[in-house]
């Protein structure tokens, strides 16, 4: 499932499009779905679109997209969000990363300078907010608590080791 929203500068939701995708969507299906909602939240809004923040289920989508359950390994995504964007500016982030900034700037949040969000859903990952940006300047698996070795030889992951956070801790293992 895709869903995208149209939010004004203050936070407000203006407009909400979903549609659903192939189990696991090839890039183009992914992006023509994106496309098509695009066209579908546009036309529902009588405000201008000025840039564009995508969040996407993947750890640093915007270097290339990663999602073991889809079978994607740094897929270059980077093409089609500058596409739809059509010249505005955009950002791309993980679910972690776009719920860290939303958070972030919560207004009981105001006089907090830093926040760390952690993500549980089909995998764990973690995000940081320093003074309302996200951080992007950690080492490259900061973020994926998932893939700490618990000791724990078990049980496989996604990721072909074993023994994962993730092999114990993922929603596909705890439903």
């Amino acid at each position: 499932r895709v869903e995208l929203m149209a939010l004004g500068l203050d936070g407000t939701e203006l407009a909400r499009a979903a549609c659903s995708v192939p189990p696991e969507p090839t890039p183009l299906e992914l992006e023509q779905a994106m496309g098509d909602l695009l066209v579908e939240i546009r036309a529902e809004i009588h405000h201008e679109l000025i840039g564009f923040g995508f969040a996407m289920p993947a750890r640093r989508a915007d270097l290339g997209m990663s999602h073991p359950i889809w079978g994607w390994r740094d897929v270059p995504v980077q093409n089609s969000f500058r596409q739809l964007a059509a010249g505005r500016p955009y950002a791309v982030l993980d679910l972690a990363e776009a719920a860290c900034l939303a958070n972030s700037r919560q207004p009981q949040l105001r006089d907090a300078s830093r926040a760390v969000h952690l993500q549980i859903g089909a995998g764990a990952t973690m995000a940081r907010a320093i003074d309302g940006r996200i951080n992007l300047d950690l080492p490259a698996r900061w973020g994926e608590p998932g893939h700490v070795p618990l000791g724990l030889e078990d049980r496989p992951c996604s990721c072909g080791r074993t023994g994962c956070a993730h092999a114990f801790v993922s929603i596909d293992t705890l439903a």
